[in-house]
């Protein structure tokens, strides 16, 4: 669920009214202008009809058994809510994730051959984004507890002759290529990666791996930074911290930047 938190967190703050106006500021500053803008709408109707969205989905996502029953529920869901349509195939990523995690503690090894998935596999391969096979190296770094850096993604992932799906590499040609702009400020990166992500192949996720990368084991100061960084905030921030949330959890997030699924 944490993913999901992270996600819908991001999606509430990105819906803060003038929230570009944090852009250059210091983390602090950052902080003190997100919480007083959030105390500001506490149960106004766009924040309820988040927060409604997030109660549906985690509840989604706790039951996860019958992917493409899900997947029917999950758009359904997002129809209802205008500020999810843009987060509809991430959305989708996190719940594969979960249904895939849930074949195999149920010891599904074979869910391949299965027939549910001999049915939907068509329909699954035009759904979702890049992020799915992100989280799946975050999952793998997790397990080995090993820190995630853009080198070990890169080297000890993305060019690993046993991960099939991976092997075509010229989807992540730009992010091998530009590595280096890493060592840049977030505002710096982020102009910089968003002038050119529509020529990469993965422009919906090309600019959040960077603010991901840029600092993943410093959670607050990741995600205050990624939304000083001006340009994209409500793309970059709620799919940046959906990763940041599905590798280190909520831990270091101020409780009150978290939308909370019992206040629906």
């Amino acid at each position: 669920m944490n993913a999901a938190t992270g996600l819908f967190s991001g999606i509430r703050l990105a819906q803060i009214p003038n929230i570009d106006q944090v852009k250059g500021k210091k983390p602090e500053e950052v902080l003190v202008f997100l919480e007083t803008a959030l105390q500001k709408q506490h149960g106004g109707s766009s924040e309820q009809e988040i927060q409604t969205a997030f109660s549906q989905y985690t509840d989604l996502m706790a039951q996860t058994d019958d992917l493409m029953r899900d997947m029917k529920a999950l758009d359904a869901i997002v129809q209802k809510s205008a500020s999810l349509v843009m987060y509809k195939e991430y959305l989708f990523d996190l719940l594969y994730v979960a249904w895939l995690s849930k074949q195999e503690e149920e010891g599904q090894e074979d869910w391949m051959e299965s027939p549910e998935w001999l049915r939907i596999e068509d329909q699954v391969s035009e759904r979702g984004t890049e992020m799915l096979h992100m989280l799946m190296y975050l999952q793998e770094v997790r397990d080995s507890e090993m820190k995630a850096t853009l080198d070990d993604f890169i080297e000890g992932y993305l060019t690993d002759d046993e991960l099939e799906f991976q092997d075509d590499l010229e989807v992540y040609e730009e992010l091998i290529a530009n590595r280096d702009w890493l060592d840049l400020t977030y505002v710096e990166m982020v102009a910089k990666t968003e002038a050119i992500e529509e020529e990469t192949a993965l422009p919906e996720l090309f600019t959040p791996l960077f603010c991901f990368f840029k600092s993943p084991e410093k959670a607050q100061i990741n995600l205050l930074a990624t939304a000083s960084a001006g340009g994209n905030v409500a793309r970059n921030l709620p799919v940046c911290l959906a990763m940041l949330f599905f590798y280190k959890g909520t831990a270091g997030i101020p409780a009150t930047l978290l939308i909370n699924a019992t206040e629906a």
